[in-house]
C-alpha cells in the first residue's frame, strides 16, 4: 500500500533532522497526482527564516515536473513534458554540484539546469509538501516508494528505479534514507536510515507494482494500484 495525500487536509509526512545537506544529492519516488496544482512532492528543508530547500515539485495545469534548489534565488530544473494525472509516475531529482542538476520522469526525459545555488542550514525533511519553516505546497497526490542517496546516480541508474526496481537494488551503500509508504504503520518506517516520518492525515491507498529484493519478496508490500 502506499499514502494517499489531500492539498486541503494539511497531509504530509515529516521528520526534523535530514541524511544529507550538501551536494550531490539524488531524490527519487513513485507520485500519482489526483488533480492539477502547484505541489512539493519530496523536500529537504530548512527549518530556519532562510527558507532554504531542494524540493522535486509539480507544479501548474497541465503538471510539469521540477527540481528547484533554493538560497535566496532559485535555480530550477523545468521538465520539458507533463506529468500524468491519475497515473503512476516515476520522478526523480540529481543534484551533482551547486552547478548541475537535472531531473528525471519515468526514467528518462532529462532536463537540466546550471545556474549556481547551494541551500543552506537544511535540517528538516517533507513528503508530500515542503516542509520549512511553514509547511507548505501540499499535495493532491499518492507518493510511494520514496529515497535519498547521498551521490548523484547516473541515468540509467534512475532508469532502472523507473522499471519498479526497489531503491535497495541501486547503489545501496549510498542510500541514506528509504521509506516505502506501506501506509500501515505510524511513523513511516524508513528502512535504512531510521528517519522515520512522523504523518500527518495522510492515507492508506494501493501501492504501484515494486520489485524487492528476494528476503522481502514475500511481503505483500506492492498491490497493482
Amino acid at each position: 500500500m502506499a499514502r494517499n495525500f489531500v492539498s486541503g487536509s494539511s497531509q504530509y509526512l515529516g521528520n526534523t533532522t535530514t541524511p544529507i545537506t550538501a551536494y550531490p544529492v539524488t531524490m527519487a519516488c513513485w507520485v500519482r497526482p489526483e488533480t492539477g496544482s502547484d505541489m512539493t512532492v519530496m523536500s529537504i528543508n530548512d527549518s530556519g527564516g532562510n527558507n532554504d530547500f531542494w524540493s522535486l515539485r509539480i507544479s501548474g495545469v497541465p503538471e510539469t515536473l521540477e527540481f528547484r534548489s533554493t538560497q535566496g534565488g532559485t535555480a530550477v530544473v523545468t521538465d520539458s513534458g507533463t506529468v500524468t494525472d491519475v497515473t503512476w509516475n516515476h520522478v526523480a531529482a540529481v543534484g551533482t554540484s551547486a552547478t548541475s542538476r537535472t531531473s528525471y520522469r519515468d526514467g528518462a526525459n532529462a532536463s537540466t539546469n546550471t545556474t549556481s545555488n547551494t541551500p543552506t542550514g537544511l535540517d528538516r525533511l517533507g513528503i508530500g509538501a515542503r516542509n520549512s519553516q511553514t509547511v507548505a505546497e501540499y499535495c493532491t497526490a499518492r507518493i510511494a516508494e520514496a529515497a535519498i542517496w547521498n551521490v548523484a546516480l547516473a541515468a540509467g541508474e534512475i532508469a532502472i528505479l523507473a522499471d519498479g526496481y526497489s531503491p535497495l537494488f541501486v547503489r545501496p551503500g549510498s542510500l541514506v534514507a528509504y521509506w516505502p509508504i506501506i501506509g500501515r504503520l505510524s511513523p513511516e518506517i524508513d528502512v535504512v536510515g531510521a528517519y522515520d516520518m512522523t504523518v500527518t492525515g495522510a492515507t492508506q491507498v494501493a501501492h504501484t507494482r515494486i520489485i524487492y529484493p528476494a528476503p522481502l519478496s514475500y511481503i505483500p508490500f506492492a498491490a497493482a494500484a
